[in-house]
């Protein structure tokens, strides 16, 4: 008889126990982990403040542009983009020969060994900063995870 006690207390017990990791699992996921999301989640980006440069759109409801003005003014908003591009790549260009020149300097201070080594930092850096830009990248692409889905 004491037996058939034993085991109805131990079957309480296991019960009370499973369900209180059962509620405290259900708690987290639909309370807590969002309360957690919300403190830690950067504020989203703000559209453009403060002062700047009007654009096409602007320009034709104040000005009362007409389309032809317009086609103008967007023409030359294309040439001006162009010319950026074409400056952003000689600026990309000088980067890497300062950035190439930094680099020789540095090297010609260490012996071979410590070259070899240096070089094998700047590869981990590298596929570091790499593995940092894409998980950024997979962030923006899909801001909210999946439902249970969680590190």
């Amino acid at each position: 008889m004491k037996n058939h006690y034993k085991f109805w207390i131990v079957l309480s017990f296991l019960v009370v126990f499973v369900a209180g990791i059962f509620s405290g699992v259900i708690i987290e996921r639909q309370f807590l982990s969002k309360k957690l999301d919300e403190t830690f989640r950067k504020p989203p980006r703000k559209e453009r403040q403060g002062t700047h440069f009007p654009t096409l759109d602007d320009m034709a409801k104040e000005l009362e542009l007409t389309s032809q003005q317009q086609g103008k003014i967007q023409e030359i908003f294309d040439n001006s983009e162009d010319r950026l591009k074409t400056l952003r790549k000689e600026v990309g260009k000088q980067f890497m020969s300062m950035r190439e020149q930094f680099m020789q300097e540095i090297k010609s201070v260490f012996d071979q060994d410590q070259t070899v080594r240096f070089d094998a930092m700047v590869e981990k850096y590298l596929s570091q900063r790499k593995e940092q830009i894409e998980r950024k990248k997979n962030r923006s692409n899909n801001p909210q995870k999946e439902k249970g889905e969680r590190k």
